[in-house]
């Protein structure tokens, strides 16, 4: 599992795009974390993983648990994940949609 609580800085700054929710999602991890930047982005909740509000920690720590009690939750959100990132973060079908993109532009 793994566990993402990725808050927002006092300037605003957030965690954009995260890599390490994707690439965990890849080979089967389910995802743990706060609902915040663009982590709800690469994890969709209750699907590929368990998202709760920004600094709630209680939340987090019961979804952690929740994850960690049930294996078949594991197993579930871990092959939903793998096949979400397949179709959405995969780069040979990202640069095909952006070629035609170009291409209806030309």
């Amino acid at each position: 599992m793994t566990c993402l609580p990725s808050i927002r800085m006092a300037r605003g700054n957030e965690e954009g795009l995260t890599t390490v929710a994707v690439k965990s999602q890849a080979v089967g991890t389910p995802v743990v974390g706060f609902d915040t930047g663009g982590v709800p982005e690469a994890v969709a909740d209750q699907k590929t993983g368990l998202l709760c509000r920004e600094k709630d920690v209680p939340a987090l720590a019961d979804r952690l648990l929740q994850v960690l009690r049930s294996r078949p939750l594991r197993e579930e959100l871990g092959s939903n994940g793998v096949a979400r990132v397949a179709e959405l973060f995969c780069i040979r079908k990202q640069t095909r949609k952006l070629e035609a993109l170009y291409q209806s532009l030309l």
